[in-house]
């Protein structure tokens, strides 16, 4: 029997008795896997805290993205420092790869894509202001 995406979205989440009120409708893999992972943060914040913990000091990726001028800052970070630009996305990744790994997601793996990262916040592409295709 196959099943849809939907259809194994949603035995997961209860198989992980995920019960999270926010829609989604998405039909791409990235922002499922996105999904998922913010479902799984909401549920088990506690858990969430140790593997950041764990993950060990640096400088907090989601910070950047608190307003425009932050992430115009990590933007810069990329020509001016990009050791550091660098150092950023990867705990970044890092920390997401482990809270899948821990809740028993083994294989998704998520890789932060810098081109993309910014594309539509600066390039007014995209009227609604999200970020898209992290």
């Amino acid at each position: 029997m196959i099943k849809s995406l939907q259809e194994i979205k949603e035995a997961i989440m209860e198989s992980r008795d995920l019960h999270i009120d926010c829609g989604s409708s998405s039909s791409n893999k990235q922002e499922d896997t996105m999904y998922l992972l913010s479902m799984i943060m909401q549920k088990y914040p506690e858990k969430i805290a140790e593997i950041e913990e764990s993950i060990g000091e640096g400088e907090d990726f989601r910070a950047y993205f608190s307003d425009n001028d932050s992430l115009k800052e990590l933007k810069e970070l990329r020509h001016s420092d990009p050791d550091h630009f660098y150092r950023i996305l990867r705990k970044e990744e890092l920390f997401l790869n482990t809270c899948l790994q821990t809740f028993g997601f083994s294989r998704y793996i998520i890789s932060l894509n810098p081109d993309k990262l910014f594309s539509t916040e600066f390039d007014d592409e995209d009227d609604d202001g999200e970020i898209e295709d992290l």
